[in-house]
């Protein structure tokens, strides 16, 4: 999350950094505010995503839709893949040395 962070603070215009959790116990690792977008980010340590391992992320995108058009979950397997408004990257593609 620290590296996400990083790589987005040297963006301009400048994101906010929140993490996100509900009185249920529902949360989001990351959102990231630019202007009016809110961008919310899950970062899982697994090589396989279920729909369970999203429920909280589905749930901060009904709950802000208007603010939040998608979401991106950050794994440990292999393959790019939608499910619905959530884009689901394997972490390599998200932390690329660009030396």
């Amino acid at each position: 999350m620290e590296e996400i962070i990083k790589l987005i603070s040297l963006q301009e215009p400048r994101a906010r950094f929140y993490y996100f959790r509900t009185h249920g116990g529902g949360e989001v690792d990351l959102i990231l505010e630019l202007g009016n977008i809110l961008l919310p980010i899950e970062i899982k340590a697994t090589s396989k995503i279920s729909l369970k391992k999203m429920a909280s992320l589905k749930q901060f995108l009904s709950d802000f839709k208007q603010k939040s058009p998608l979401g991106i979950v950050v794994y440990l397997g292999k393959e790019i893949f939608n499910v619905g408004n959530i884009i689901v990257v394997p972490w390599q593609y998200i932390l690329v040395d660009k030396n």
